[in-house]
């Protein structure tokens, strides 16, 4: 029995996976090496595949239950693809594992650089051991105020305020003549009054007042009724209440996430399903991979289309085809309960069988395909 099992952190969205060793390792160093089975940059380093051996230290090393947990991350689980016969070892301890790498969910997001160091990290009971984070830079210190040029003018000074000069007074001789005048108008004007009332008042003719006969008055006119020509006034419309606020927009990422953490396969595959309807194709991919890792049929259905040769689209995931991953998935699925994982199971046999690749190894697989899905 391998003293080695990798499997997938649940714990997390995506990204992280766990080397579980067979052993409590203590003090021991936990850095280890990852290597394939390929004639170039066979092993996994800081910076992705290269040619040298290197030792990888994990994110982070743990105690449970007799045996110590190694944690990796996305610089680790991104680099690899499933299905690559792997070859990891742990040196200081004598543990090796030879297998083909598991089906592992992505992080879906740019490699980091920080999570896996060369030659450097140590390990020390069973604390976390971690990449120091840079230092924030101080705060650039604002420009000096400009200095005025040496040929500018001086501000003006300020005038003070002038004080109002007093009028001059006016003299009496002034005011006795003012006071002449007006005495002159004043008789005047009462001598005219006198000659109107001895002279014209007994010279107007005696005209005598009648007053004039009453006249029937006419009756009021009825009030016309409205033309039909002429428009009618409307009631002014009602006031349109404010539409309500628009909520604001939930991060998918955040929505995976929480599905991730509490959603049933079956939320997470619908889930996944609309994110690729609507164009976002990596969180999609993940939230039906985590789906098909935790059995739901229908998830398990779709990654067998999108490693089937017969469903390569524009819209596929894989760059390459294998027809004996496809059939794998499609018999997980019906064994799971998708009773179209069938029909597509024997379509893809048929396919195999009446049309087999011109390539002599992709025939080979495929024969090897028949003979184990397909009889």
């Amino acid at each position: 029995m391998s003293t080695i099992r990798i499997e997938e952190d649940r714990s997390r969205p995506g990204g992280y996976a766990l080397i579980r060793l067979g052993a409590q390792i203590g003090d021991g160093d936990p850095r280890f090496t990852l290597e394939r089975e390929t004639p170039e940059k066979p092993r996994l380093g800081p910076d992705g595949w290269q040619a040298e051996p290197v030792l990888l230290s994990p994110d982070e090393v743990r105690e449970e239950g007799g045996e110590t947990v190694l944690v990796i991350g996305p610089d680790v689980v991104d680099e690899v693809e499933e299905d690559t016969l792997i070859t990891v070892a742990v040196p200081a301890l004598g543990l090796t594992w030879r297998d083909y790498w598991p089906s592992l969910t992505v992080s879906g997001r740019p490699r980091r650089k920080s999570a896996v160091v060369g030659t450097t990290g140590s390990h020390v009971g069973a604390k976390t051991v971690r990449a120091p984070e840079p230092p924030v830079p101080p705060a650039p210190m604002p420009p000096p105020l400009p200095k005025p040029p040496a040929d500018a003018s001086p501000a003006p000074e300020p005038v003070p305020p002038t004080t109002p000069v007093p009028a001059a007074p006016v003299s009496r001789s002034g005011v006795w003549i003012a006071a002449g005048i007006a005495a002159l108008f004043l008789l005047i004007a009462a001598g005219a009054g006198a000659y109107w009332w001895l002279v014209m008042r007994h010279t107007e003719p005696q005209v005598a007042q009648t007053e004039p006969a009453p006249q029937p008055s006419a009756p009021a006119p009825a009030a016309e009724a409205p033309s039909s020509a002429e428009p009618q006034q409307s009631a002014p419309p009602a006031a349109t209440p404010p539409a309500p606020a628009a909520p604001a927009p939930v991060d998918p990422r955040e929505t995976l996430r929480q599905l991730a953490q509490s959603g049933t396969p079956a939320e997470l595959h619908d889930f996944g399903q609309r994110q690729i309807a609507e164009g976002q194709r990596d969180i999609g991919f993940t939230a039906i991979d985590i789906s098909q890792q935790r059995g739901n049929p229908q998830a398990r259905l779709q990654f067998g289309r999108w490693y089937d040769p017969r469903y390569q689209t524009e819209s596929r995931f894989f760059s390459k085809p294998d027809p004996t991953i496809a059939a794998r998935y499609y018999q997980d699925a019906r064994n799971a309960g998708a009773a179209e994982a069938g029909d597509e199971l024997r379509g893809l046999c048929t396919a195999l069988e009446n049309d087999p690749p011109a390539d002599p190894a992709a025939e080979d697989a495929a024969r090897m395909t028949v003979e184990q899905f397909c009889r």
